[in-house]
């Protein structure tokens, strides 16, 4: 094959590609860059956060350099708060108002705030386990916090004491979560683990189906009945019965990074979002049936919160990465039957910020060529584009493609 042919491969194609590609930029409410990076912790990987009661005034946790930030203005500005411990944070949750709340983390440590966190003062803990997850179902005194081999805390004086509550497993346990009261809640973890309670932890009952996941989170969004519970491979479940049944509300995936970490439900069982590794977001606005692809620059997420609607929203995780989506994360896929705009290829993440990968392939070279013509590269199918400036670019291989793949390198 000739050179001239080589380069015109591409540019057969190229101004439906661009038409595809300006729909992106200039379609009226979608916007290109949904998820938006709003800060970095340097040093740090942020593990948890939480608005409280609207999405000006929030709370990061994590670990590294910086263990706990605050927000007063919706993510402009980040201020460093002292923990005083040298523990990893890896939950926090505000109750009731931005005031009082408290957060977990590595040993058993368990800190409390009253003045929205310009003092964090530790408190007594009756375990040396990592606590992965802190909830408060209904007010300030009465609480949950879960972890390693097991462990239940469980609290009725603002933190005053703890006590420690019998789970019947020595499984890792995720999260925690009581839907609208202090008695009925339920617990995810290792091994498939789900527990459920119905007088406040006094008794827990394994209500775990037969999987071999790992849940890492668990919500039920708006009763004691309807619930969600997601993990790796990727997998995501809803019970309709207060987990005595789960279906399977995830389709199976090839995706590179496949896993979720973090389930937020913000006001209803309809609207909700799953992310984990590879910079993935998924929404869906149909309880689950049906769930769409969002592009979030940051490899691994590991908590969304949307504080008080489906619109406004916050994520979390690695290299100490903070987003924000005003627009419920936006996307690039469009159905005859959806609002959205999509870019159908193998190749995943894309539009990708640091590296995309061709799913299937990761083992061969491909080049790739830019927008003019002109060769750029070649790279392995499991790490393509990693030194491209953001653009347009293609990759081109008759022996696989009846036409070039378009992707979109973005920051």
């Amino acid at each position: 094959m000739s050179t001239y042919q080589l380069r015109k491969t591409p540019f057969h194609c190229l101004s439906a590609f661009m038409l595809l590609f300006c729909a992106f930029l200039f379609l009226p409410g979608i916007s290109a860059a949904a998820w938006i990076s709003i800060h970095t912790a340097a040093n740090t990987d942020c593990q948890a956060v939480h608005f409280p009661v609207d999405a000006q005034t929030g709370y990061v946790v994590g670990h590294g350099d910086i263990k706990i930030l605050k927000t007063t203005d919706g993510g402009q500005t980040w201020t460093t708060q002292g923990s005083g411990i040298t523990a990893n944070l890896l939950s926090v949750y505000f109750p009731i108002d931005a005031d009082t709340g408290y957060t977990v983390g590595s040993g058993g440590v368990i800190l409390k705030t009253t003045n929205g966190g310009n003092d964090w003062i530790e408190q007594i803990s009756p375990t040396n386990e990592d606590l992965q997850s802190v909830f408060f179902p209904v007010d300030a005194q009465t609480g949950y916090a879960v972890g390693w081999e097991g462990t239940i805390l469980k609290t009725t004086n603002g933190g005053e004491t703890w006590i420690t509550q019998t789970s019947g497993t020595t499984a890792v346990l995720m999260s925690v979560h009581f839907p609208v009261d202090a008695q009925t809640g339920y617990i995810a973890g290792d091994y498939s683990t789900v527990l459920k309670t119905v007088n406040g932890g006094d008794a827990w009952r394994d209500i775990s189906f037969n999987n071999t996941s790992a849940f890492e989170a668990i919500q039920f969004p708006v009763d004691n009945f309807t619930g969600y519970v997601v993990g790796y491979n990727p997998e995501a479940y809803k019970t309709t019965d207060g987990g005595e049944n789960w279906t399977s509300v995830f389709p199976p995936t090839d995706k590179l990074y496949a896993a979720f970490h973090t389930v937020c439900f913000p006001i209803d069982g309809q609207v909700g979002y799953a992310a984990g590794p590879g910079q993935d977001v998924h929404k869906t606005t149909d309880g689950g049936n049906t769930w769409i692809w969002q592009f979030a620059p940051c490899w691994i997420i590991r908590s969304i919160h949307f504080p008080v609607d489906a619109d406004t929203g916050y994520a979390v995780g690695s290299d100490g990465q903070i987003l924000k989506t005003t627009d419920g994360g936006g996307t690039f896929i469009e159905e005859e039957t959806s609002n959205q705009i999509f870019i159908e290829s193998p190749v995943q993440p894309n539009p990708f910020t640091f590296y995309t990968c061709l799913i299937g392939h990761k083992q061969k070279r491909f080049e790739i060529w830019d927008i003019s013509g002109r060769k750029v590269g070649v790279y392995l199918g499991s790490r393509i584009g990693s030194d491209l400036a953001p653009g347009i670019y293609f990759i081109s291989d008759q022996d696989l493609f009846k036409k070039p793949i378009l992707i979109v390198k973005v920051r």
